[in-house]
C-alpha cells in the first residue's frame, strides 16, 4: 500500500483524515436527531453539566443528551486536525481550505444552539437555522474531503464545483431541494410531532389536510417528490453519459440508493409515534444522502490543473 499518490506529495493520511472528519460530523448530526425524536433535550437541565454533574444520572433522557455533548469535543480535534492541514498545505487550493476552515466555525454555531435548547428553548425558526447549520457543517467536511480525495488521486488535478459544467446544474438543484426539504421539516411539523425532527417525509400524516400544518406537511412532502424527481433524472444521466468517470457514477448510485431506502422507511413507518427505529433511520439516510449529493456536486464540476 503506498502512503502517498503517485507522483505527488499528498499522503494518505490526509485523505484518510478528511474522510473520517466528514463521518464524525455525520455522526454528531445523527445524535442531535436522536435527541429530538426522543425528546431528550431537557434530559439534562442545565449546561454545560448534567443536573449539576459532569457525569449523567442513570436516566435514559439524561444519557441520550449528555452522549450528544460528548460527540462534540471528539468531534472537535478531527476538525481542528483536518483545518491545520489544510492551512499548512492546501491553501491555495480555496475548495479545501475554505470548507475546512469554515466547518469549524459551524460547529461552533451548533454548540452555542445546543446551548440554548437547554437554558431556554429555541423557537421554531432558530431551530431551523440551528438544523441548517449542522448540515452545513457536514456539508463543508464532504467538500474538502471530496477535494483532498481528488488531489490524492490525481497530483495535477483541483476539483471545483460549476453550475455550467456538464451535468453540474442538475446536481446542485437536486440538492438544493434535498437541503430544502429537510430543514423545513422544522418549520412545517405539529409542535411535537416527530417529523419536526431531521428526516425525509414518508407517508405518515398524509391525507386530506385540516389545518395549516397540514397543508404545509402537504408542500413539504411536494418538494420531497420533486427532490426525488431530480435526483432519479440525475442518476439516469450519469450512468447514460458519465460511464467514464467511475467515482461520479459510484457517489450519484449511492444517493439513488440512500433515496430508495429512505422512502421505503418513510413508506413503512406505522405511526409517528411507534418507537424510534423508523424515525431514527429515515434520519440516517436523510443526512448520508445530503452528504453523498454535496460530494456528487464536486465530483461534476471542473478538474483543473493544480496551482491555477
Amino acid at each position: 500500500m503506498k502512503d502517498v499518490s503517485p507522483g505527488s506529495e499528498v499522503p494518505r493520511w490526509h485523505r484518510t483524515l478528511f474522510f473520517w472528519a466528514a463521518v464524525m460530523v455525520w455522526v454528531l448530526v445523527l445524535s442531535g436527531g436522536i435527541v429530538c425524536i426522543t425528546d431528550s433535550s431537557h434530559g439534562c437541565p442545565d449546561w454545560p453539566t448534567c443536573h449539576e454533574r459532569w457525569f449523567p444520572p442513570n436516566q435514559a433522557n439524561s444519557i441520550i443528551e449528555y452522549s450528544h455533548r460528548v460527540l462534540t469535543p471528539l468531534t472537535l480535534p478531527f476538525l481542528i486536525a483536518a483545518a491545520a492541514v489544510a492551512w499548512r498545505r492546501y491553501r491555495s487550493e480555496r475548495w479545501i481550505f475554505i470548507p475546512a476552515i469554515a466547518a469549524i466555525s459551524c460547529l461552533a454555531v451548533v454548540v452555542f444552539f445546543g446551548a440554548l435548547v437547554i437554558l431556554t428553548g429555541l423557537p421554531r425558526g432558530w431551530a431551523a437555522v440551528d438544523l441548517g447549520t449542522a448540515l452545513m457543517a457536514l456539508a463543508l467536511m464532504v467538500t474538502a474531503a471530496t477535494g483532498v480525495s481528488a488531489r490524492f488521486r490525481s497530483a495535477t488535478v483541483v476539483l471545483r464545483p460549476s453550475l455550467t459544467h456538464g451535468i453540474a446544474g442538475l446536481a446542485a438543484a437536486a440538492t438544493a431541494t434535498v437541503f430544502a426539504v429537510l430543514v423545513s421539516g422544522v418549520l412545517v411539523s405539529r409542535p411535537g410531532a416527530l417529523m419536526r425532527c431531521l428526516n425525509w417525509p414518508g407517508a405518515v400524516g398524509l391525507g386530506r389536510p385540516e389545518d395549516l400544518y397540514g397543508w404545509l406537511y402537504l408542500l413539504r412532502y411536494a418538494f420531497g417528490v420533486l427532490a426525488s424527481g431530480l435526483i432519479v433524472v440525475l442518476v439516469v444521466r450519469v450512468w447514460r453519459t458519465q460511464r467514464h468517470r467511475p467515482l461520479l457514477v459510484r457517489d450519484t448510485t449511492i444517493a439513488g440508493v440512500l433515496l430508495v431506502i429512505a422512502t421505503i422507511v418513510g413508506v413503512l413507518m406505522p405511526t409517528p409515534d411507534n418507537g424510534i427505529v423508523m424515525p431514527a433511520a429515515s434520519m440516517a439516510a436523510a443526512a448520508a444522502l445530503w452528504a453523498v449529493l454535496v460530494a456528487v456536486v464536486m465530483r461534476c464540476g471542473r478538474e483543473i490543473p493544480a496551482g491555477d
